[in-house]
């Protein structure tokens, strides 16, 4: 009779050690607060550069935030190609602002969301031309990081993970 008053008190030992020992494991395979602060701060956005037929070049964006809007800085060959910054249309999600060439062969504009904000959806295109009337021309188009910028509705901040310049050939 005297093992059987001790075991409700053994029992409840043995639950509370099992309980804990479980509680432990369950909050050590949740990753939830190192996981979390890492997916606010990735960037979600992205621009890539298309040429087409026709001498076009067309500029694209990819995002998984609401965006209001795009600053584009491209770097360009003036001795192989021009620009043709009248030639420069915006997107039907947006409106633009500039089309400036600068004298480092900098091309810049800017393009702000129509509605409120855009995830995806064509920003703006515009035409190029060679320098040369003979043969075909290499033509090569890239961004500046310190010139590009995709900023987002919600905290006005910059957000633009990748980009993706275009070489094309123009054949005359």
């Amino acid at each position: 009779m005297k093992s059987f008053t001790k075991l409700p008190l053994y029992l409840g030992l043995t639950v509370l050690v099992f309980s804990i020992i479980l509680s432990v494991v369950k909050v050590s395979n949740q990753q939830a607060f190192t996981s979390t602060k890492t997916r606010a701060n990735t960037s979600s956005a992205s621009l890539i550069l298309k040429y087409s037929t026709g001498n076009l070049v067309s500029l694209l964006l990819t995002s998984d935030k609401d965006v209001k809007g795009v600053d584009v800085t491209l770097k360009f060959n003036a001795d192989k190609i021009n620009i043709l910054p009248s030639s420069l249309s915006g997107g039907p999600a947006f409106i633009l602002s500039g089309g400036n060439i600068g004298p480092t062969n900098l091309f810049t504009f800017s393009a702000i969301a129509k509605k409120s904000s855009t995830t995806a959806g064509l920003v703006a295109s515009f035409a190029v031309t060679p320098k040369s009337n003979s043969g075909s021309t290499n033509g090569d188009l890239q961004f500046v990081d310190s010139g590009t910028a995709v900023i987002d509705k919600a905290f006005g901040q910059n957000i633009l993970g990748q980009t993706q310049g275009v070489k094309f050939t123009i054949s005359k």
